[in-house]
């Protein structure tokens, strides 16, 4: 049995957000992601609308609004699995910024 990020016949294309000018998970760091890890490395849509319902965007409304206040990091728990590319958990962490987090990748103690 072959790898199951890279099934035969591979053929998938990086996704663009409204925001394609970052680095980190942009167009051309998807292209690499891609090849490196398969179906794991593309950043899939619903990956950018979570990402834009989390920040709160005022270019969207969401109903209900994630967690509904300007305090919403007072004794917030919050568990990210990271079953991707992890551009949620950056976000979080771009959110929780100066506040204290914790975090764990692959292995990692």
């Amino acid at each position: 049995m072959g790898n199951p990020n890279f099934p035969p016949n591979l053929d998938i294309k990086p996704s663009s957000s409204s925001d394609d000018t970052q680095t980190t998970f942009g167009t051309c760091a998807q292209v690499d992601s891609i090849r490196t890890y398969g179906i794991a490395g593309r950043v899939w849509e619903a990956a950018y609308v979570m990402q834009r319902y989390i920040s709160n965007d005022d270019q969207y409304i969401f109903e209900p609004t994630f967690l509904g206040s300007d305090n919403w990091t007072d004794n917030l728990r919050i568990l990210e699995l990271g079953s991707g590319t992890g551009i949620i958990a950056a976000e979080f962490a771009r959110l929780l910024s100066g506040t204290e987090w914790c975090r764990n990748r692959d292995g990692s103690p």
